[in-house]
Order: C-alpha cells, then structure tokens, then sequence
C-alpha cells in the first residue's frame, strides 16, 4: 500500500513538474504503450535545464536539451533506447546527424533519459510552439515494445541589436592623424542569443581604414543584455579645414538578419604650417655662414601657439656655429622661437647655415620640425617640413673639378707630350744652325745674275 502511494505521489510531482511551460522548457505528452505496460513523458529545452536559452528564428547551433521521464508502472524496463529525428522547422547544424540517439541498458520508474543534439532554427519560422517526437523502443524482460512520444519545442525569442555607446580615441580627432581609433559598444536587447555576428564599418572622407580588414570584425554569438565592444582602427587624411561625415556601422547577424547604424565624425580644427619662398645669397659647397630667410604661414583655421621651428641637421647642412665657440650652441642655433602664427600670418625666419665640403653640386633638401600647441587641444602638434637649397661651385671648385676629369687629364698630358717634343726639336734645330755657322765663319754666298739678254 505504501509503494503505491509513493508511486502515485512521485508520478504527480514529475507531472506538475514536466506539464509547466516557460519560454525555455516546454511542455509534453505522456503516452503508454498498446497493451497498457508503460507511461513515458518527454520534456525540451533550449540550453540545459541550470543554462536556459530562448530560441528565435534564424537561431543557430543551439543545443536542445531533450530529457524522457519513465513514469511506470512496470519496473525496471531493459534495452531502453531513445531516438529523435528533427522536423520543420528544426535542422541539425552541419556535421550533426539527422538521427540523434541515446542507448541505456535499464530504466527504473522515475529515472530520466536524456537525449542531447544541436540545431539550427529556419528563419522563416514564425515565433510558436512546436511539435516534435520521440521514438522509444524497450524490453519489459519477456517482450519487445516501440513507442511514439511526443513533446513541444518554444521558439519565442527574437534578437535585436542596439548601440548602447561609442568613443574616439584620442577624444578629439584633427585633420592628418596617423591613426586614431573608434570603439563601438553594441548590445543585443532582445530575448534570445545572436549567432554569426559580424561587424563593418562603412566609412568616407576623410576616414578611411588605417589598414586592410581594421573596419571588419567577426564576434560569433552576441549574448543578451551585456554590450560588447568592437574596436575599428582608423586614418584620418590631412586638410586644410575640418571635414565633418557619418561613418555606418552594419552589424549582420543570425544568418540573414542585418541592422544599420549611424556613428556622427566631427574633426577639429588645427593649424597647418606651411614654409613659403625663401631668400638667400648664392649657396656655394662648403661655405661656412650663409644666411637663409624664410616665410612661414598658418594655413589653418585657428592660430598656432608657442611655434617652436627646429633644423633638422644632414650630411649637406649644419647649423653656422664659429670654431672658437662652444659646439652645444648648435643646439641653440638650431631651435628658432616664433610665438603665436595667427591664420593667414606670415611670419620671417633666419637660420645661418654651413655647408658641407665634401657634397657634389645640386639641389638639397634643408628639414624643419615645427611644433606648436592650440587651445583646444591638450596635446602639442608636430610636422615635418622642408625648403629646397641649390648648391653650387665656387669658380677654382669648377675648375678642380675639371681638372679631376680622366678625360681632360689625358688631354693635358698629350699637349705636354706635344709641346715638350716640340721645344726639343725646336731646340735641336737651334743648335744646328749655331753649329754650322761656328765651322765656316768666312763663307759667303754668291750670288749669280742673270743673263743679259
């Protein structure tokens, strides 16, 4: 009497239990075999039964979580074996079979079964329940039975993606940086898991991806409730003005589903300094003190301040510093303080320079780093500049070199050849004459007339 009322109270506790319904647990059927000899229930959720999940169309690689109750009345029962094979709206995910089974030698009353398999949800499902079955076949000890349970699948949920935030790094963003960064936070605010998340940034001038694939990200599932941040590494082109534009977040997701979203780009306006015409006598190779005057403007939009330019010295140039100083005043002479540039201003600056004795003629580049700090900017700027030096020969270094030529040395060797065996035997013949007159000092020529006629 006692066995049958634990049966029956044990049996109503796992019906109470399996019969309510949830968003992750779904609800079943109890079926008995033909002859009467067995009841079985069978009960699905999405995840596990301690990690729930909500599945929404288009939902992939969720695992279901498939348990089958024995509620008697024979037990045990032998040679249980549990087998699903999925319907619509239901697709193993690739690589699963489309059979999934689960074998167990002995099955008391009250003991479970449980059945795992991984699927994907078609995106043309419609939020509902669904009705999926479970075949199970087993031996009482002197007979074979087959059974068909039934029990009920959820697809409730839907995905949404939202942006919960975003930032720049540096916060405030100039024309020409080299690279900057934009972090995106984005959230999934709907009921069920995402899949197959994938991130683009779709940008425009002066934007661009600092390198190939910086705008593209791939997530995988994007749970829900907990923003997630995606990092983009960005270049930003030099102008002369601020250039402000929208940049386009597409988040695609779920194998099909796709949102947009619409990130504001402001740029800041900077200072550009720009070295003009110069003045300068004629540079010649090696000249010890040339004076240089240059123009430097601020083509930008807001003025320059503490504008600081420094000579970048090289092997043509050198700042003009006389031997009998001290050599760290080169660090002096190379630094020139030009205060606030104010758009449009023009300002003059001269270095004195020295050139290097040992470099061909031609035309050199002579650098500049110009530096300056704004107002609305914690960070100082920096740029790199250049003005173009024409080097020429002094008249005796054209002359020298010249000379260097092998061409015009074997010139000037054959003309010494030819005039010295020219003076030898102008020489020789000189001497000659000398000779023959010293030998007959008397003789005279006679000179014989002509005829007369």
């Amino acid at each position: 009497m006692k066995g049958s009322i634990y049966s029956s109270c044990l049996i109503a506790v796992l019906s109470l239990l399996l019969l309510s319904s949830t968003l992750f647990s779904v609800g079943s059927n109890s079926v008995t075999d033909p002859i009467g000899h067995q009841a079985f229930e069978a009960t699905a959720v999405w995840g596990s039964t301690q990690s729930p999940l909500v599945a929404a169309p288009s939902s992939t690689n969720l695992p279901l979580f498939i348990t089958l109750y024995d509620l008697g009345p024979t037990t045990p029962i032998y040679a249980v074996n549990v087998s699903f094979s999925t319907i619509s709206p239901l697709t193993p995910v690739s690589g699963e079979p489309q059979t999934i089974s689960q074998y167990v030698p002995e099955v008391t009353a009250g003991q479970s079964v449980v059945v795992i398999g991984y699927y994907d949800v078609s995106s043309s499902a419609t939020p509902g329940i669904y009705n999926q079955s479970l075949m199970v076949t087993y031996s009482n000890g002197t007979a074979l039975f087959s059974q068909s349970v039934s029990f009920s699948v959820a697809i409730l949920g839907s995905s949404k993606i939202a942006v919960s935030g975003f930032t720049y790094n540096p916060a405030l963003i100039f024309p020409g940086m080299t690279l900057a960064s934009l972090e995106i936070y984005i959230q999934n605010t709907g009921t069920s898991i995402a899949s197959n998340v994938s991130t683009n940034l779709i940008t425009s001038y002066p934007v661009s991806p600092a390198t190939k694939g910086s705008t593209s990200s791939f997530l995988g599932f994007l749970p829900v409730g907990t923003p997630v941040p995606i990092t983009f590494v960005l270049s930003i082109a030099n102008s002369s003005v601020p250039e402000n534009t929208s940049l386009t977040l597409v988040v695609n997701y779920n194998g099909g589903l796709s949102q947009q979203f619409v990130i504001p780009f402001i740029e800041q306006p900077r200072a550009i300094i720009q070295l003009k015409s110069i003045d300068m006598p004629t540079v010649n190779i090696g000249d010890s003190a040339d004076y240089v005057t240059m123009q430097v403007e601020n083509i930008g939009t807001v003025p320059a301040q503490f504008t600081m330019l420094t000579m970048l010295p090289s092997n043509v140039f050198s700042p003009s510093i006389p031997s009998s100083e001290n050599p760290l005043l080169a660090l002096t002479a190379m630094n020139q303080s030009v205060g606030t540039i104010m758009p449009g201003q023009v300002v003059n600056v001269t270095y004195v320079i020295q050139v290097s004795s040992s470099v061909p003629q031609g035309t050199y580049s002579l650098g500049f780093l110009v530096t300056w700090a704004q107002s609305n900017s914690l960070t100082p700027f920096a740029q790199e500049s250049s003005i173009l030096i024409p080097v020429h020969r002094t008249f005796v270094q054209s002359i020298s070199s010249e000379i260097s030529n092998p061409i015009i040395i074997l010139a000037i060797i054959v003309a010494v050849i030819v005039i010295i065996v020219v003076a030898i035997t102008a020489l020789r013949a000189s001497r000659r004459r000398r000779k023959n007159s010293l030998v007959n000092p008397n003789k005279t020529i006679v000179q014989k007339e002509p005829l007369a006629q």
